[in-house]
């Protein structure tokens, strides 16, 4: 089994500290407005979000109906297969709004991508030699490639499914206090305990998730540079400390990876415990209830599948703010090249020169020795 290298994390966590103070000084609009100019089709977006989340509300309820008004009585064939049809036409007016929710958002963060890779491309070719002296290839190639993935996977991805996941906890609540007080009070009792639980678990992840991005990003940047002066390194015969330097920046990735498995895992079979925990208490309370006839069967069917879905969302929501800071910090980077200006401006008044493709000489004088030409009058 492989060793960490030296001072790797402790390194990449002071940046990373350093960044993280920078990226959380700035607003929500810095990355969002880049969709102002899409305001029309995502505004069609957020329409079919609230359809298609008010839609996957309502399976539960409807599964609630069918156990307490059809299979505990056995009767009402009629009503029975009146919430089969619905539940049919619900799930197909959800897919049908979600492909359309899922298609826009795609077309605007690709062409927000588009326009940001066009602007970047523009930028780079108006810059003068001095800015490529002081800047790695590598580093170019990830601003154009890498950190505008970054952004296009947190307005494709990212965003939505924040949006999702709040209103599907707003209407969950609203829900299940609405179906039972008490059994809604017992379902959430240990969310207190699923809260700290994510900030202990957000406040270390974060740091870990953004060592592997940091130490991913640093290898695409070495290996491109590397890769694209390739003849140098041959004629220098440095072989061999490019292979080493290479093994270095693969290690961090490998070490940072290892390391957020080891908090995954434990964390995520945590979370699932706790769910499975309250899940319990919930049937064996309700159970008592049903039997007093406090509530129905198919209430707390309801009542448990909302419950599962309480917790995912309580835990993306907890997990977030890494993916956020991430493509706010690849904006960043991005905007660091759009905002260089050309060392050397051209003048406003400067006038085009018809270049025809030919050199004349006139009246040239060369020699390798003073007072020695060997061109006379050329």
């Amino acid at each position: 089994m492989r060793g960490k290298f030296p001072n790797t994390a402790e390194r990449q966590r002071v940046e990373i500290k350093r960044t993280s103070r920078f990226s959380f000084s700035f607003k929500w609009y810095r990355l969002l407005k880049i969709l102002k100019p899409y305001w029309k089709p995502f505004s069609i977006s957020m329409i079919l979000f609230f359809i298609s989340t008010a839609i996957s509300l309502l399976p539960p309820y409807i599964t609630k109906e069918i156990i307490d008004r059809v299979l505990i009585p056995m009767s009402n064939l009629n009503l029975l297969v009146y919430y089969v049809v619905l539940l049919v036409v619900l799930q197909l007016v959800g897919t049908i709004t979600s492909i359309g929710r899922r298609y826009i958002m795609t077309v605007i963060s690709n062409r927000v991508t588009l326009d940001m890779r066009n602007d970047v491309y523009k930028n780079l070719m108006a810059l003068s030699l001095d800015f490529y002296d002081r800047s790695m290839t590598g580093d170019i190639v990830a601003r154009i490639f890498d950190y505008v993935r970054q952004i296009n996977a947190f307005l494709t991805d990212g965003f939505p499914n924040l949006l999702t996941n709040i209103l599907t906890l707003i209407g969950i609540l609203i829900v299940v206090f609405a179906l039972n007080l008490k059994l809604a009070l017992i379902s959430l009792l240990s969310v207190p305990i699923v809260l700290l639980s994510l900030w202990a678990y957000q406040k270390r992840a974060y740091f870990i998730f953004m060592r592997v991005w940091k130490a991913t990003s640093n290898f695409m940047s070495h290996v491109t540079s590397i890769i694209s002066s390739i003849s140098l390194v041959k004629v220098l015969g440095r072989e061999n400390v490019e292979i080493e330097r290479f093994k270095r920046y693969a290690g961090e990735i490998y070490d940072a990876n290892i390391d957020l498995a080891k908090l995954n895992i434990p964390f995520s079979e945590a979370i699932n415990y706790i769910m499975s925990l309250s899940q319990v208490i919930v049937m064996f309370i309700g159970g008592f209830m049903v039997i007093n006839g406090e509530t129905t069967i198919g209430t707390i069917t309801a009542v448990l599948s909302y419950l599962s879905r309480i917790y995912g969302s309580i835990q993306f929501l907890g997990t977030f703010s890494t993916q956020y800071v991430q493509a706010e910090t690849a904006y960043e980077k991005i905007l660091e090249v759009l905002e260089v200006k050309p060392s050397v401006s051209e003048s406003p008044d400067a006038v085009d020169v018809n270049i025809r493709g030919r050199i004349e000489v006139e009246d040239v004088y060369f020699s390798y020795i003073k007072g020695n030409p060997v061109l006379r009058g050329l």
